[in-house]
């Protein structure tokens, strides 16, 4: 496990504005956590990650363009030190496990509280690994 950075330089990477939006606005407020930029698909991701070099991306799956899982992958080619964390409302199986393939360091589920998201960030950037409980069951189930 790696020191958290101070701040934790974060992008938001999530097709729907309004999302985009809430969630700067939820994390603003949080003490060690600096928005960096947003993407609205998985090309202006991975553009940004090359100019902001972010500690963490909060990367939705299902984005125009680049989706998630290809942006997540192409993300930590380019730039292997940044944590990419799933944000998305999809737990099946079909959509976690190329996430974590690609090289996402968590996933969690749409439907957490704040207090998860802002877990989930710190744990990231930390160099752990975060999974919604949801997520871990089916990562766990063929272990």
């Amino acid at each position: 496990m790696t020191s958290v950075p101070d701040p934790i330089r974060v992008l938001i990477a999530e097709d729907h504005t309004i999302v985009r939006q809430g969630l700067r606005a939820l994390l603003a407020s949080e003490r060690g956590i600096q928005i960096v930029g947003e993407a609205a698909d998985g090309h202006e991701a991975l553009a940004a990650v090359v100019r902001l070099r972010p500690h963490v991306v909060l990367m939705d799956l299902a984005m125009p363009g680049l989706n998630g899982v290809d942006a997540t992958r192409r993300i930590k080619q380019e730039s292997p030190e940044t944590a990419v964390l799933i944000l998305s409302m999809h737990a099946a199986e079909e959509h976690v496990r190329p996430a974590v393939r690609a090289g996402a360091a968590g996933y969690l589920l749409k439907g957490s509280g704040l207090s998860d998201l802002v877990l989930a960030i710190r744990a990231v950037a930390a160099g752990e690994a975060f999974l919604s409980p949801a997520v871990a069951k089916i990562l766990l189930r063929d272990a």
